[in-house]
């Protein structure tokens, strides 16, 4: 059987959705994401996006953009109700990882990830 080269329809475009995209236009493989909604709402709180899920972006070529519209994480600190803290630790080595670990938003990151999708012409 000859291997063919299958174009992907997308379906909602979420994070996931661009990601996924532009994963595979790296990979040599074609994408179209269709998105319901006509422009990004403010949905979702921040998040950190660890060292390992930098490193993904780093691939698709955004990971500067998302740190420099986030904040670089340092150290995570974990607090019960009372403000006492029950752990904390660094947030990782750059020099072993590459990238640092970045808070942002949910919508932010919509936002880049998208850009780069139209850029590309995806």
């Amino acid at each position: 059987m000859k291997s063919q080269n299958l174009h992907a329809i997308i379906i909602g475009g979420g994070i996931a959705g661009p990601a996924l995209a532009l994963l595979r236009k790296k990979a040599g493989m074609s994408s179209t994401v269709y998105e319901a909604h006509p422009r990004l709402e403010d949905v979702g709180g921040g998040f950190t996006i660890a060292q390992n899920g930098m490193n993904v972006l780093e691939e698709i070529g955004i990971a500067d953009s998302v740190a420099d519209s986030g904040a670089k994480v340092s150290e995570f600190c974990f607090r019960n109700q009372c403000g006492k803290i029950l752990a904390r630790y660094r947030a990782g080595n750059v020099e072993k990882y590459r990238c640092p670990s970045v808070a942002t938003s949910r919508t932010t990151l919509h936002q880049i990830l998208m850009e780069e999708v139209a850029r590309q012409g995806i």
